[in-house]
């Protein structure tokens, strides 16, 4: 989690919590028979999300009784992506089975059903802006595209790269996202106050060292100005420097 103290892992069907400095496995929260495929961890670190490969998305407590306080059911096939909101109300999920799912947590329900995605979604998260909220999600289709959610229609879709986007993170109204290809692409975020729109502007690539397949991606550190790149060779980091602004 970030408070650096503790660490959540899959293991099969189960999930695994560990005491970082202890090196010691200290809880482990039971699934079904399916394999879990995807985590996320509240915002106030009191509950996790676990998706799993039938589809199924369970909220459980991270401490306390430990228990599973809610099952959400809405793919078809294994869950890819999930991530909260900023104060943990609502989650996006993820699924191979090409669909983007928006959860209320506190009415325990789906709030929509976002489509569009030709092949399986690789990542799916929230893109805050002061009096606006909007979804990003890529896919081994190649696009990245962007979802309001009054209107629950893409608003846009971002160009192709080359062979599926494996990954992206959002920090700052920055996109960043890699592939197979050994760029990363950069893209900046506008929100239009009088429209209620989003404009996405291309600043560019990043050269990487590895040719390998892009796993993950993510902003870290306390100003989220540090992007860990993880490939199938090896891990690389890359400092940004904030803000940037529209070219």
């Amino acid at each position: 989690d970030w408070s650096g103290q503790f660490a959540l892992s899959p293991a099969l069907e189960n999930v695994a919590l560990w005491h970082i400095k202890q090196g010691a496995k200290i809880a482990v929260f039971p699934g079904d028979q399916f394999a879990v495929s995807a985590l996320a961890l509240s915002p106030d670190r009191t509950h996790f999300a676990a998706g799993y490969a039938d589809g199924t998305i369970r909220l459980w407590k991270m401490h306390g009784s430990r228990e599973c306080v809610l099952i959400l059911n809405g793919h078809k096939r294994s869950v890819s992506s999930l991530a909260f909101n900023s104060n943990g109300t609502l989650l996006v999920s993820g699924s191979k089975d090409t669909t983007v799912v928006v959860w209320d947590i506190v009415a325990e329900t789906g709030l929509c059903r976002l489509l569009g995605h030709s092949a399986p979604v690789t990542r799916a998260k929230f893109l805050v802006f002061a009096d606006a909220t909007f979804v990003v999600s890529s896919s081994q289709d190649s696009f990245i595209k962007i979802w309001d959610l009054d209107t629950r229609h893409c608003i846009e879709t971002l160009p192709g790269l080359s062979g599926d986007l494996t990954s992206f993170d959002l920090a700052h109204g920055l996109l960043v996202c890699g592939s197979r290809d050994v760029d990363l692409r950069v893209w900046k975020f506008d929100h239009h106050h009088e429209s209620g729109g989003v404009t996405a502007s291309f600043l560019g690539v990043v050269r990487r060292t590895s040719a390998s397949r892009v796993q993950s991606i993510s902003f870290a550190g306390p100003s989220l100005s540090l992007l860990t790149c993880i490939a199938l060779d090896r891990i690389e980091f890359f400092v940004f420097a904030l803000p940037i602004s529209s070219p």
